[in-house]
């Protein structure tokens, strides 16, 4: 039975992790990609984008003729935390659930 649950909370944590990185990448990578289509399509306007990397800071800017410009700017650390934070902050609490089930004494039924 320990090695059932065991694999399921393997399984519980990798499809918890693969959903909130998928839901992360939507979110925060969503509207730069929309706005980075709509600036690099070829009808007739001219786009720009320009990234940069200042100190631990992560820029984005995209401007065009034909659409409203969209700029946005994250921390690394932060990047860092949103990435790796709730992962580590899951596996912690399994690993914790884990811990108090192997301590559990077995108890055993007597007739």
């Amino acid at each position: 039975m320990g090695t059932t649950l065991s694999r399921w909370r393997r399984r519980l944590l990798l499809l918890a992790c693969g959903s909130y990185w998928t839901a992360l990448t939507l979110v925060l990578l969503g509207p730069p990609v929309v706005a980075g289509w709509r600036v690099t399509r070829p009808d007739g306007g001219h786009g720009v984008i320009n990234a940069s990397l200042s100190g631990t800071t992560l820029s984005i800017a995209m401007s065009s003729s034909h659409t409203a410009p969209w700029s946005g700017s994250i921390g690394l650390w932060t990047l860092a935390f949103w990435i790796a934070g709730p992962p580590i902050v899951l596996w912690l609490a399994l690993r914790g659930i884990q811990q108090r089930d192997s301590m559990t004494p077995l108890r055993t039924m007597h007739r």
